[in-house]
């Protein structure tokens, strides 16, 4: 099963919020959290057995 976000992506956003958190844009975390986070969920409860 390949993930229908980009895992990289995610990834990446992770590592700029635990170290560049001086720079994050919140509007750009808002969004990826209500538009994205759904689908992130869906894919990781479709990846558990």
């Amino acid at each position: 099963m390949s993930p229908t976000l980009p895992v990289n992506a995610a990834r990446g956003l992770g590592n700029a919020l635990r170290h560049d958190y001086d720079r994050v844009d919140l509007w750009t975390i808002y969004v990826t959290a209500t538009d994205s986070l759904p689908m992130l969920r869906a894919d990781c409860v479709a990846a558990l057995p």
